[in-house]
């Protein structure tokens, strides 16, 4: 799959061949580990982070072991500091810039 086109590895992914295993498989086996251990496993859902970005924010920190404060929330530490950084535009802006410089990374 490693040189396969968007499609071969599409029809492949769709198939469930992947190199790691059944992709559904993985993410069935998080979301029960979630349900039966979720002191150890956090699921978190992109549409759900996208229609309740708050709460989903809330139970990470909690998850984490750092849970806002009732000052910090009445503040709108949440919205306004860590959601509003962590948005899309605020990557955007942040591409803008950095594409400006002339320094490459490379993973």
């Amino acid at each position: 799959m490693e040189d396969a086109s968007f499609e071969e590895a599409f029809d492949e992914f769709s198939q469930g061949i992947s190199l790691c295993g059944p992709y559904w498989d993985h993410i069935s086996g998080y979301s029960k580990a979630s349900l039966e251990r979720p002191e150890i496993f956090l699921f978190l859902k992109y549409e759900d982070m996208k229609n309740d970005p708050t709460g989903n924010v809330k139970r990470l920190a909690e998850f984490i072991g750092y849970p806002f404060t009732t000052q910090e929330e009445k503040e709108g530490v949440i919205e306004e500091s860590i959601i509003k950084m962590c948005s899309f535009e605020q990557f955007r802006s942040k591409q803008k810039w950095s594409s400006k410089r002339r320094t490459t990374y490379r993973a």
